[in-house]
């Protein structure tokens, strides 16, 4: 018979809370007893980021906005193509 490693890395070492074998739950023929691990963790909770919701948006509203703010503003140079507008 050869032992069974368990192998965990540090950080789940340090959240252990039992370790033990269970060997009224070994199955027959074998020479394997089952081991239950039992460790304290909790999940990580993502906050999830807000992001626009556009459905909601009064179109209208927005593009008078826009346009005030865009009055302003000039172009350093006249763009020639679709590529440099993009880019």
């Amino acid at each position: 018979m050869r032992p069974n490693n368990v192998f965990m890395s540090d950080v789940l070492c340090n959240t252990t809370v039992k370790c033990a074998i269970v060997p009224e739950e070994q199955p027959a023929r074998s020479d394997h007893l089952p081991i239950v691990i039992i460790i304290d963790v909790e999940p990580v909770v993502k906050a999830e980021v807000p992001r626009p919701n556009f459905r909601v948006t009064n179109w209208n509203k927005f593009r008078m906005v826009l346009a005030d703010r865009l009055v302003g503003l000039e172009p350093e140079e006249p763009l020639c193509s679709e590529g440099e507008f993009y880019r």
